[in-house]
C-alpha cells in the first residue's frame, strides 16, 4: 500500500474514533432531542495532536436556536453545544441528539438515525465535555 493511502486511512481511523467515542463512554446515548437551527459556530482551540498523529475533526462550539423538544428536557430557548466535527457545518434547521456534559452544557451526539441511539439512563453523571480530548 503506497504511503499517502496509509496517511489517508490513519487520519480516517482517528477521525472515526474521535467523533463516536466520548471520554467517559458514554457514547450511543442522548439526554434531549431537539429541532433546532444553528446560528452560529466557533473552532475551538485544540494543543497540538501527539507527535506522529494528526486531527480528522476538530472541536466546535455551536449555538442551537430550540424550535422544539421531541424528547427530554432543555430549560434554554438557545443552547450552547460543543461538537466534533470535520468542517463547519450549514446553517439550518434539523434534529439534534445531545447529551448533557460536566460543563453545564451539552454534547451533540451523532446519529445516523434514530434507531442506532438510546436515551441516557435518567440519573447518569453527566458526560464529560467533548474538547476535554484536544486539551
Amino acid at each position: 500500500m503506497r504511503l499517502p493511502i496509509r496517511l489517508s486511512l490513519l487520519a480516517f481511523a482517528i477521525g472515526s474514533l474521535l467523533v463516536s467515542t466520548t471520554a467517559d463512554g458514554r457514547s450511543g446515548c442522548y439526554d434531549a432531542k431537539i429541532i433546532g437551527v444553528l446560528v452560529s459556530q466557533e473552532e475551538l482551540p485544540v494543543k497540538p495532536p501527539p507527535k506522529g498523529r494528526i486531527y480528522f475533526a476538530f472541536p466546535y462550539l455551536l449555538t442551537i436556536k430550540v424550535h422544539k423538544v421531541l424528547e427530554g428536557t432543555v430549560r434554554s430557548s438557545k443552547l450552547s453545544i460543543i461538537s466534533i466535527q470535520h468542517m463547519a457545518e450549514p446553517l439550518e434547521l434539523r434534529t439534534w441528539w445531545l447529551t448533557r456534559n460536566s460543563a453545564g452544557s451539552y454534547n451533540r451526539v451523532e446519529s445516523d438515525g434514530d434507531d442506532q441511539l438510546r436515551r441516557c439512563r435518567p440519573k447518569a453523571a453527566p458526560a464529560k465535555p467533548l474538547f476535554s480530548e484536544f486539551n
